[in-house]
């Protein structure tokens, strides 16, 4: 139940944000900086919270979020300089993280599909996958929100959406899909 409680937190907070801005500026912009470090801290909840039922899941869903949040070139802004960031722009560390993130983000799926609780057959969860996986090579981000709002339907028809670690897509639905409103109204 604190998955949930959590989720509606995280939820109404930015909606409420948002809803100011709005308000106050006439465009719907939310904190795009707290996504990362929101998934980082939303990661190592489940990641304890999950502990003593899979202890590998747990790990994947720490590293996620730690690979996730050195993914973005502005969370470095914190501790280098404008010399070094630049630097790191232009070198594949930050894609390297990335590419990590997907690849543990695949060993999450299959690490809580093990029970068949949203893909029930293999097939299924092999052709999610690669369509997760094929969004590494789409430089647009939005096109990640295709394949995360279908698994976030199967969640929700199941009602599995806050069992054993699951709301993690919710997240990033709620997380990508809310930067993604933010970039179309700045």
């Amino acid at each position: 139940m604190t998955e949930q409680k959590l989720f509606y937190t995280v939820f109404a907070t930015l909606l409420v944000y948002g809803l100011g801005s709005f308000f106050q500026l006439g465009t719907f912009v939310l904190p795009l900086p707290f996504f990362e470090l929101g998934l980082l801290l939303i990661s190592f909840f489940l990641g304890f919270s999950n502990g003593s039922k899979n202890k590998t899941l747990s790990l994947f869903l720490i590293a996620f979020g730690i690979l996730q949040f050195f993914a973005i070139n502005y969370n470095y802004s914190f501790f280098l300089n404008d010399q070094n960031l630049e630097i790191l722009a232009q070198s594949p560390i930050t894609d390297l993280f990335s590419i990590a993130a997907r690849i543990t983000l695949l060993g999450i799926l299959f690490l809580q599909n093990r029970t068949k609780i949203v893909f029930t057959h293999p097939i299924h969860l092999l052709l999610f996958s690669l369509v997760l996986l094929s969004t590494l090579f789409i430089p647009e981000p939005a096109f990640i929100l295709l394949p995360l709002l279908y698994l976030c339907i199967l969640l929700v028809i199941k009602g599995k959406q806050f069992d054993h670690s699951w709301s993690l897509w919710l997240y990033l639905l709620l997380f990508i899909g809310s930067r993604e409103l933010s970039f179309t109204f700045l």
